[in-house]
């Protein structure tokens, strides 16, 4: 092998640790969460998760230090950008997760949802029905939030 092709292999070797990783978030069929560097086989559920590199902290900017053309640079604006969108991305994750487990824990019927039947016994009645419905709603418009939250943390990459 060349010794050009050696130091591109070296480069590509330690690109995640300076441009930042991917880490995969796998959800196991019995519950469990396992995170890895590459997807678990056998998982019902697998999320990319972007990691940055961290980077030190910036001194705080002085009065006797003034700010470059009156504003902050493009480059914390974006880092600040995708910082929102991050945060946004998490809160969208876990208002799907509350409507999920609210729709799972309305799966069993209330006590004015079953209708009496003439032969005895009760069959389900409409407002059940209107539930479970308003519940998977819930569910889709959760799973639309965070998917337009991945798409903007994406774009800002």
């Amino acid at each position: 092998m060349n010794k050009c092709a050696s130091v591109v292999l070296i480069l590509l070797a330690f690109a995640p640790a300076a441009f930042g990783q991917i880490i995969y978030r796998s959800t196991m069929p019995d519950g469990r969460t396992v995170l890895s560097d590459r997807p678990t086989p056998g998982a019902k559920k697998v999320e990319e998760i972007y990691v940055r590199p961290s980077t030190p902290a910036a001194p705080p900017a002085s009065a006797t230090t003034p700010a470059i053309g009156g504003a902050n640079p493009p480059a914390q604006n974006r880092d600040a950008e995708l910082d929102a969108a991050i945060a946004d991305l998490r809160n969208a994750e876990g208002s799907l997760r509350a409507a999920e487990a609210a729709r799972d824990a309305g799966q069993e019927p209330g006590e004015n949802e079953r209708q009496g039947m003439a032969g005895g016994g009760s069959r389900l009645n409409e407002s059940y029905f209107d539930r479970q419905k308003a519940l998977a709603n819930a569910v889709d418009v959760a799973q639309k939030r965070v998917e337009a939250a991945q798409a903007k943390v994406n774009s800002l990459r």
